[in-house]
């Protein structure tokens, strides 16, 4: 009888051994010890982090967004400004043609409330610092909206003075005239000026000026003298605002 009951001990302090080892404190299964070490891994961006990083982020974003708009701002600018160029230089352009191959050019000319020049039969009528609105019915009375007018005389009118409707006396209506200046623009300044005939008969300075934008933004440094018109404001403003200038010199007929 007693080697069975030492045999039955034997198995009770074994099974109880391994129970306790199986369950003795710092041993976990599997999925326990898994949360353990999840307790310990991080668990995601404090409310503060977000506000400090949402924060940075509007900051960077704000800074894009004012970078982008002062871009627009100046490639508006560069189109505004190379529109007047192109304006000016084919004021420049179509005078010199003229004035080459004329065979007189009259000093500036006044009737009738307009001012004039004729190079040959090339009659250029202009008004000094009035806005042109190309959207606006044409207006070619000496009060309209024109800038500067272009038309051909018949070849026997000499240098008549320009008219609208209804001409008087030595005036000579507009024949199809075009409008040499584009929208929003204006004349600052259209002089023809013959130095001294008596040296250089045949030489002629241009002086020309050109002005783009509203009434609103642009500043004068002698409000008598359109041709002294600039740009005021910031960019913002300016963006739609030019100024060109432009002079050259030209001989009438063929030269050496």
């Amino acid at each position: 009888m007693r080697p069975r009951q030492n045999s039955t001990k034997r198995f009770s302090q074994q099974l109880a051994s391994s129970l306790f080892k199986a369950w003795r404190p710092g041993r976990v299964s599997g999925s326990a010890s898994q949360q353990v070490n999840a307790a310990h891994m991080p668990g995601g961006f404090t409310i503060a982090e977000l506000l400090i990083a949402t924060a940075i982020f509007s900051v960077i974003l704000t800074g894009a967004l004012v970078g982008f708009i002062q871009i627009g701002r100046m490639f508006y600018k560069g189109v505004s400004l190379t529109q007047t160029q192109d304006a000016t230089k084919q004021v420049i352009n179509s005078l010199r043609e003229n004035i080459q191959l004329a065979a007189s050019v009259s000093a500036s000319q006044t009737g009738g409330g307009y001012s004039y020049y004729c190079v040959g039969n090339h009659r250029y009528t202009y008004k000094l610092g009035q806005k042109v609105e190309l959207s606006d019915s044409p207006n070619h009375a000496a009060t309209g909206n024109f800038g500067l007018l272009h038309d051909i005389l018949p070849g026997s009118s000499a240098c008549a003075t320009p008219c609208a409707a209804n001409c008087g006396d030595g005036a000579v209506a507009f024949n199809n005239p075009t409008e040499l200046l584009g929208n929003k623009m204006r004349l600052g300044k259209f002089d023809i000026i013959q130095p001294d005939p008596s040296k250089t008969p045949g030489l002629y300075n241009l002086d020309i000026a050109v002005v783009y934008g509203e009434d609103d933004i642009l500043n004068y440094t002698n409000k008598n003298d359109p041709s002294t018109a600039y740009c005021s404001g910031s960019l913002t403003n300016q963006q739609f605002c030019a100024v060109n200038k432009l002079s050259t010199t030209v001989y009438r007929g063929l030269h050496p």
